[in-house]
């Protein structure tokens, strides 16, 4: 779905599935701010895990991964 939004809409980008584990979660985060990344997607169980590792929080998003 978001590799066809990205190619109907002339974006020069790819999602990816890339599993990690739980200790890799801060190198990640890491990896992510460089220039290559436009975004990425996280999915339980480590929505909590990756709430300590952003810049900023909208309001009501901690909520809503509790």
């Amino acid at each position: 779905m978001h590799n066809a939004a990205f190619a109907a809409h002339g974006i020069d980008a790819q999602f990816e599935l890339r599993p990690i584990g739980a200790e890799e979660v801060p190198g990640f985060f890491e990896e992510a701010r460089g220039p290559d990344w436009l975004g990425f997607g996280v999915t339980a169980p480590y929505k909590q895990i990756a709430m300590s590792h952003l810049d900023e929080i909208e309001p009501g998003g901690r909520q809503s991964v509790l």
